[in-house]
């Protein structure tokens, strides 16, 4: 996408007399990276990897300009978010529910499911252009 001469506008211009990498880390010297060790046990191997690929394909689609190591940090938290925000009892309901369905039943529904959230960031993505 090329820019335009509007798109330089609200730029603030630099001040050489500011390290900002030094000003950067100063600000971020505290911070520490939340625990996330454990929270996934309950989640089955292939429900991890599911989520993982529709995250990266949901963050590769909406932050194509971002470098890859922040793209990898942005896949991580929505991930883990996604964890924390599930109801461990409905998903182990579901669980159990699948082990009476074919392997066929339970990758279409699968699809199905995916579909439903493809649906739901489309919408999301218009009410935020609106």
């Amino acid at each position: 996408m090329e820019s335009t001469p509007n798109d330089f506008c609200n730029i603030e211009p630099v001040d050489q007399s500011r390290n900002y990498r030094e000003e950067m880390f100063d600000r971020y010297k505290n911070y520490e990276e939340e625990d996330y060790t454990d929270i996934d046990n309950f989640i089955e191997d292939s429900d991890k990897i599911s989520l993982i690929r529709f995250v990266n394909q949901m963050v590769e689609k909406d932050y194509s300009k971002y470098p890859p190591a922040m793209t990898d940090i942005l896949v991580k938290k929505i991930y883990y978010d996604t964890i924390k925000n599930m109801d461990k009892f409905e998903y182990l309901k579901e669980k159990e529910r699948d082990k009476q369905l074919s392997t066929v039943d339970k990758e279409l529904l699968k699809i199905k499911e995916e579909k439903k959230l493809i649906l739901i960031e489309d919408e999301n993505e218009i009410k935020e252009d609106e």
